[in-house]
């Protein structure tokens, strides 16, 4: 089971942000601290999968930024299911669809189907 407490109180924290500043400014912090987090190659795991899915939840919010892909990739070349999962969901929210990168993920994906 993932622990999601780092999501849900950050979450909890957007949510809270009375004015549309607030929320901005809460987002902006949240996007430096997964930044940093995912460019350090020393990084827990649990910290680059919480980055990770607080981005998503920036995404579906409307936020853009221009990484995060490639520790998607890391996730998604994980051994393990729920790393595996995280980075599909991860690279569906954040990737465009029409960027190349989709046919070799849908290839790796029929892969881990398979196996």
């Amino acid at each position: 089971m993932v622990k999601l407490v780092g999501v849900w109180k950050f979450l909890r924290s957007y949510e809270d942000a009375g004015s549309k500043q607030d929320r901005d400014m809460v987002a902006h912090n949240e996007i430096m601290k997964c930044r940093k987090w995912l460019s350090d190659p020393n990084a827990p795991p649990h910290k680059v999968r919480t980055s990770i899915l607080k981005l998503v939840a920036l995404r579906l919010n409307g936020y853009d930024f221009g990484f995060g892909f490639n520790a998607c990739c890391q996730l998604i070349a994980s051994r393990t299911p729920k790393c595996k999962a995280i980075g599909y969901l991860a690279t569906a929210c954040l990737l465009p669809t029409t960027s190349s990168p989709v046919i070799m993920l849908t290839n790796t994906l029929m892969e881990d189907l398979t196996a």
